[in-house]
C-alpha cells in the first residue's frame, strides 16, 4: 500500500521577515516621535501669536516677506543696534585707511536678519544694490552680519577674487570673527577681519591651502557608524551569532552613541540611529545571507570609489554637482526599483498582506502630512520635504520585507531579501559686481 506523505507547513515567520518588521516598528515610533518634537516650542503670549498669524496671513507671495536692502549710506551701517558710535567710527577709520591704501572699497553692513532668504542670495542683493567697488577693477568686500540669525558672510567681488579666495574668507570667518563673535566681542571680530582682508590684497597674507577635500569629523563619524552598522548585520547573518536581537541592536548602536557622546553631538545620534545604521545593519544582513546581493552591493561599492576617485582627481568644483546628481538619480531609481519589486511580490503573494502594508505606509506618511502640513499649491516646494521623505522611507521599509517569500513542499522553505544603500551667474552692472565668491558661516 503506497504511502502518501503530507507536506510539512513552513515556518510562521522568517527571521529576515520578523528582523525587518522590527526595523519597520521602530522607524515609525521614531517618526512618531521626530513629529511630535517639532510641537514643542518655547511658550509665546497671545499678543505675539496673533502678531505671527496676521503676518503669515498677510504674507501670501514669498517676495513679499523679503528683507529689502537699505540705500547705500556709509562704510559702516549697522541696522542692529550692536556698535556703539566709537567702534562705528573706529570701523570707518580703519576701512579707510585701507581703501586709501589698496583702493579696495570695503562695506560693513550689520542688520538683525535676512528673512526667508539665505545669507548668500541677500548678500548678492545688498552687493548689486550697492554696486561696490570700482566699475573697472570690480574690488569691492561686503562684510554682512546677521545677528539674530547668527550668520556672518564675507562676498568678494570679481576682481578680488584671486586676493582673497573663498578658502582665505572661510579661513577669516572660522579663525578670526566665529571666537569674538561667540564672545560678543562683534567689533573685534569685524577689525579682525578687515585687517586680514586687508593683509591678502596687500599680497602679504601667506598664500593657503584648499583643505576643502578633507572630512571633517562628524563625516569620519557618520562612515564609522555605516560601516559599523553594515559588520553586525553582516556577522549576525552568520549561524555562529548566538546573540539575541535585543543585544544585536544594542551593539549595532553602540558605536553611533560613542561618536555624538564624543563629538557632544547628540542630534548625530539621533539622526544615524532613525535611518542610515538600520539601513546599513540591514544591508549587511541581506549580503551575509545573499551571494547574489553580496555581488550587486560589490559592484555598487566598486562604482562609487571609482566616482569618488575621479572627483578627487578632477576636483569637487567641476565635478561634485555632476556626480551629486548622477549619484542621487541612481539611488533613487533603485529604491523605486525595490519599492516596487517588494509591493508586487506582496500583492502576488497575499491581498490583505498587500493592504495592510498599504495602511501602515499610508498612516505613517498621513501622520507626518497632518503634523508638517504641505503646500498644496506647491508654491512653497520646501513643504513638501517632510511628507516626501517621510513617503520614500514609510514604503521603502514597508514594502520591502515583501520581497521574502516562503514556499511549503517536501518539508522545505526558503527566504531571500535584498536591500539598498541610500546616499541619498555671474552678474555685471555698472559698480562693482560679485559672482558669489566668498564665504559664509556661523557662531
Amino acid at each position: 500500500m503506497p504511502q502518501f506523505q503530507t507536506a510539512l507547513p513552513s515556518p510562521a515567520l522568517p527571521s529576515t521577515r520578523r528582523l525587518f518588521q522590527t526595523l519597520l516598528v521602530l522607524w515609525a515610533a521614531l517618526c512618531v516621535l521626530t513629529a511630535g518634537a517639532g510641537q514643542i516650542a518655547p511658550p509665546v503670549d497671545a499678543a505675539q501669536t496673533a502678531v505671527s498669524a496676521d503676518a503669515a496671513q498677510m504674507a501670501a507671495p514669498i517676495d513679499a516677506v523679503q528683507v529689502p536692502v537699505p540705500p547705500y549710506s556709509a562704510r559702516v551701517l549697522d541696522t542692529s543696534g550692536t556698535l556703539n558710535t566709537a567702534q562705528v567710527a573706529a570701523l570707518n577709520e580703519q576701512i579707510l585707511a585701507l581703501e586709501a591704501d589698496t583702493r579696495a572699497a570695503v562695506v560693513v553692513f550689520m542688520l538683525p536678519t535676512t528673512g526667508v532668504e539665505a545669507i548668500e542670495e541677500y548678500a548678492m542683493r545688498v552687493f548689486e544694490a550697492w554696486k561696490l567697488g570700482d566699475t573697472k577693477r570690480d574690488d569691492g568686500i561686503l562684510i554682512l552680519v546677521a545677528t539674530e540669525d547668527r550668520r556672518m558672510r564675507i562676498e568678494v567681488g570679481q576682481g578680488l577674487e584671486g586676493s582673497v579666495p573663498d578658502v582665505l574668507a572661510g579661513r577669516i570667518i572660522d579663525e578670526q570673527m566665529k571666537p569674538r563673535f561667540q564672545a560678543r566681542d562683534y567689533a573685534g571680530g569685524l577689525q579682525a577681519a578687515i585687517d586680514h582682508i586687508g593683509a591678502a590684497v596687500r599680497g602679504d597674507a601667506q598664500p593657503v591651502e584648499d583643505t576643502g577635500r578633507g572630512v571633517t569629523p562628524f563625516g569620519w563619524a557618520f562612515l564609522a557608524s555605516l560601516l559599523w552598522g553594515f559588520a553586525v548585520g553582516a556577522a549576525r547573518a552568520h549561524r555562529k551569532w548566538k546573540w539575541k536581537w535585543p543585544m544585536t541592536m544594542g551593539v549595532a548602536a553602540a558605536l553611533p552613541l560613542v561618536a555624538a557622546a564624543a563629538l557632544k553631538a547628540p542630534g548625530l545620534a539621533i539622526v544615524m540611529l532613525t535611518f542610515p545604521v538600520p539601513l546599513a545593519f540591514a544591508l549587511g544582513f541581506g549580503c551575509g545571507r545573499s551571494r547574489t546581493l553580496r555581488r550587486v552591493v560589490g559592484g555598487i561599492a566598486l562604482v562609487i570609489c571609482l566616482m569618488a576617485g575621479i572627483a578627487y582627481a578632477v576636483g569637487a568644483n567641476s565635478f561634485g554637482l555632476g556626480l551629486l546628481y548622477a549619484a542621487g538619480g541612481a539611488v533613487a531609481c533603485l529604491l523605486l526599483g525595490i519599492i516596487g519589486a517588494g509591493a508586487y511580490m506582496a500583492f502576488k503573494r497575499s491581498l490583505l498582506e498587500f493592504g495592510v502594508r498599504c495602511a501602515v505606509v499610508a498612516g505613517i506618511v498621513g501622520y507626518v502630512a497632518f503634523k508638517n502640513p504641505p503646500d498644496l499649491l506647491f508654491m512653497d516646494w520646501e513643504s513638501w520635504l517632510p511628507t516626501g521623505i517621510a513617503a520614500g522611507l514609510a514604503m521603502l521599509f514597508g514594502f520591502f520585507p515583501g520581497s521574502v517569500s516562503t514556499s511549503s513542499g517536501g518539508g522545505s522553505s526558503s527566504s531571500s531579501s535584498s536591500s539598498s544603500s541610500s546616499s541619498s551667474s555671474s552678474r555685471s552692472s555698472s559698480g562693482g559686481s560679485s559672482s558669489g565668491g566668498g564665504a559664509s558661516g556661523s557662531w
